[in-house]
């Protein structure tokens, strides 16, 4: 008589995190893009909605059914968190007192990276605490 367990390494904080990390990745991407286009007229500034995405994320699995694989042929559905870079909320940063028309205010921008950094990595920490508690337990020492 075999006990069927079913053991998922990657839970919803885990994989919620590992999105949260794409995520930044990909403001960290905006704001050097906006940064590195400072001098172009008329360039727009770019900004990723980070909230909104986090949303739209957590909203699209929400409602899901749980799948089971049942065969080796079958194609595992939810197995790694969506790609960010797709489901990202970009808006365009359309004020500008410039004359040549360009929105990026560089200081701003500048912040903006810093705060992003700070926040990638606390994100980073905490999915690698989440990881070595799984070690630990996967190892069943403390």
């Amino acid at each position: 008589m075999g006990v069927d367990v079913d053991v998922q390494i990657y839970d919803r904080t885990a994989a919620l995190l590992g999105q949260m990390l794409q995520l930044q990745s990909e403001r960290h991407r905006a704001v050097v893009s906006n940064l590195a286009n400072q001098d172009t007229p008329g360039y727009k500034a770019v900004e990723v909605d980070f909230t909104q995405a986090l949303e739209n994320a957590t909203a699209s699995e929400a409602g899901r059914l749980p799948v089971a694989v049942t065969h080796p042929r079958h194609i595992a559905i939810g197995g790694a968190p969506p790609d960010f870079p797709s489901g990202a909320v970009l808006s365009t940063i359309t004020r500008s007192n410039r004359l040549d028309g360009n929105s990026v205010n560089a200081e701003m921008e500048m912040a903006k990276l810093s705060q992003n950094s700070l926040m990638y990595n606390a994100t980073a920490e905490i999915l690698s605490a989440k990881f070595r508690t799984i070690r630990s337990a996967i190892r069943g020492t403390e």
